[in-house]
């Protein structure tokens, strides 16, 4: 009977081990679905813009029937935008979710190992250290490498201001009116993505596997 809790103790680091493993599996999956899906959808979202170009410089088809056309196609590639972003969140929330339970494993072994304590410690410190780690170190490092998320609200951001100019066009207004409005909604747009985004990512409960 003595070998008994040495044996559950054994039991126990090898769960953590395999699902310490099988949750970096997880989030590498997370991570390449992810990539493709808005790889795909900017793909798309340029594929579609350079079409509109070309249609819009079209002598055949008159001027109000190149807009409806217009804005049915950027109406739908806002809708396929929106639906990107909201799956984007999801994941963002999983990701970040088994993270976390990363985190609880590590604080395991560390509870048992003064050893791995001390190692955690030491790769916070260093984390700490780095170069990025300052606010406009870390901010200028993410502005350059972006995100996805980011990308996706960028270009939905612009399909808003695209929808916007096209109406305008049709609406006769003058040079500086489309301009000013264009870029005022697209920044509106912008912000206010942005801001359902992380509301979401606070309210969305994370689906266990």
């Amino acid at each position: 009977m003595s070998g008994e809790p040495g044996n559950q103790n054994q039991c126990s680091m090898e769960f953590m081990l395999s699902e310490y493993e099988r949750l970096n599996n997880l989030i590498l999956n997370e991570l390449r679905q992810s990539e493709q899906r808005v790889t795909f959808f900017i793909t798309i979202a340029s594929a579609i813009g350079g079409a509109l170009v070309i249609f819009a410089q079209s002598k055949a088809i008159l001027l109000n029937e190149k807009i409806v056309a217009v804005e049915g196609v950027l109406t739908i590639l806002l809708i396929y935008g929106l639906i990107t972003l909201n799956r984007m969140t999801s994941r963002i929330v999983q990701l970040l979710t088994f993270k976390k339970l990363q985190g609880a494993i590590q604080q395991y072994f560390a509870s048992l190992d003064s050893r791995v304590t001390a190692y955690l410690e030491l790769r916070k410190s260093l984390s700490s250290q780095s170069s990025y780690s300052s606010k406009f170190g870390w901010q200028a490092n993410r502005l350059l490498r972006g995100t996805l998320h980011d990308l996706v609200i960028f270009t939905d951001s612009i399909t808003c201001g695209s929808l916007l100019l096209t109406a305008l066009i049709g609406a006769g207004v003058s040079l500086g009116l489309k301009v000013s409005l264009t870029v005022t909604v697209t920044i509106v747009a912008w912000a206010l993505l942005r801001t359902y985004h992380y509301y979401m990512r606070g309210k969305l409960p994370p689906m266990m596997t």
